[in-house]
């Protein structure tokens, strides 16, 4: 069980105070908990706390918990209350684009960011990832009832998925945390033509156009250039740099950052402590260089794949069924899936250290670049709304890989053709 639940009530106020002080604290980074600070907020003497908690890492699981729990609760009542009160597909209309808006504001940020940490820290932690699964699943559970409910009404088209378009919703609340790092954020009217257009798509309750077909030799090029990482040996840095940040970054995918123990890396890799502290400083140094090369590494495979898939399509119909087919994927590696989960980690604790927010930030804007000058192109070549602002495309491409992860947490089943029919809904309004 991860939360403690003494019996006698002053128990209950001396736990209570602990997770209290813990919160407040993640909310200035995940640096700022340590038992001692804990104790300095709480007043909690640190025997006490190791007494309930056993441990600063269950303390800090059961933080992370109470903030998710907060950073979904108030915002799903209201939507339900605000889609409860609408009676017609205008009204609907209106509601969805006053929810995008409404996302689109630092205290909403943070909101996603702190439920954005925890579904990250979540991955390697079974009895954490339990209860954040819970708390996102029943929250998806209302809002799914919610447009369930317009959908047998006929507010919303017969054959859509209320889950996969409240999961699509959701990716675009935590790509916006990309805007956070990056130099050249994409601007709030950018962003909110394009988020509208595809929350449009979303909920209308016409039916989609018959997909595009794919040839055999345009799947096959489709297929060649999808979601594969290249996770070589890097020949631009010392060859020792090189190894430890890689062998740290192997580490942070196989467990999580617990498992980089300098003083075990130092010995493996046959450095001495001078060396190491000179090249990174210290563990934190280490760790945001690994995380870095794998932020790199990870964008890098999107730019390309969405490159080979805007150079193979030929019609505006074929772009939507690509990425359709791109999203729905059935044979993502776990590697690759692992990778998704970690980008989470990456851009919370980018978040937090200034320095390698600079860094992230600066992969985020050089890859959003890319991906915008392919959009360009694409709007060029007449398969793109020419109108539209090709970064903020960029950040709907970019926000993909969000929403099969985020089910993959709510655990809800979505077939493949609930996803690829989702995806081409949201599409659509981008290209006709």
């Amino acid at each position: 069980m991860l939360l403690p639940e003494p019996v006698q009530s002053r128990s209950r106020d001396t736990v209570r105070a602990c997770i209290t002080a813990a919160v407040e604290l993640l909310d200035e980074g995940v640096a700022a908990v340590t038992v001692e600070a804990v104790h300095r907020r709480s007043g909690v003497a640190t025997g006490s706390l190791y007494h309930h908690f056993g441990d600063l890492n269950r303390l800090l699981a059961v933080a992370r918990a109470v903030r998710a729990q907060r950073s979904i609760e108030v915002p799903v009542r209201a939507a339900v209350a605000r889609y409860a009160a609408a009676t017609t597909v205008e009204e609907l209309a209106r509601i969805t684009r006053a929810q995008v808006v409404g996302r689109d504001t630092p205290e909403a940020r943070a909101a996603v960011r702190a439920l954005t940490d925890a579904i990250a820290a979540a991955r390697d932690r079974p009895e954490l990832r339990d209860v954040v699964a819970g708390i996102v699943r029943a929250g998806n559970d209302r809002m799914d009832a919610a447009l369930a409910a317009h959908r047998d009404a006929g507010r919303i088209a017969s054959d859509a998925h209320p889950r996969a378009i409240l999961l699509v919703s959701r990716a675009f609340a935590h790509v916006r945390l990309l805007d956070d790092l990056d130099p050249r954020p994409v601007p709030h009217r950018d962003w909110v033509t394009v988020a509208c257009r595809v929350h449009d798509g979303l909920i209308d309750p016409r039916p989609l156009p018959p997909p595009a077909r794919l040839g055999p030799d345009r799947r096959d090029a489709l297929a060649a250039g999808f979601v594969t990482v290249d996770l070589s040996e890097r020949t631009d840095g010392e060859l020792r740099v090189v190894r430890l940040v890689e062998r740290a970054r192997d580490l942070l995918l196989a467990g999580g950052p617990e498992l980089v123990q300098v003083a075990r890396l130092r010995t493996e890799q046959g450095v001495s402590a001078g060396w190491f502290h000179r090249t990174f400083g210290d563990r934190a140094g280490l760790l945001a260089a690994a995380r870095l090369d794998l932020l790199e590494r990870t964008v890098a495979a999107e730019v390309r794949s969405y490159a080979q898939l805007v150079a193979v399509v030929r019609s505006p119909a074929e772009l939507v069924e690509a990425v359709a087919g791109w999203v729905a994927a059935p044979d993502v590696s776990e590697a690759v899936q692992r990778m998704r989960w970690q980008r989470a980690d990456v851009v919370v604790a980018a978040h937090a250290s200034p320095a390698l927010g600079l860094e992230a930030g600066r992969v985020v804007a050089a890859a959003t670049d890319e991906i915008a000058d392919v959009t360009r192109a694409a709007q060029d070549a007449g398969l793109l709304r020419p109108e539209l602002a090709p970064r903020a495309i960029a950040r709907v491409v970019q926000s993909m890989v969000f929403g099969p992860l985020l089910a993959e947490l709510d655990g809800t089943p979505i077939a493949r053709e609930d996803w690829r029919r989702t995806v081409r809904r949201a599409l659509t309004p981008l290209v006709t």
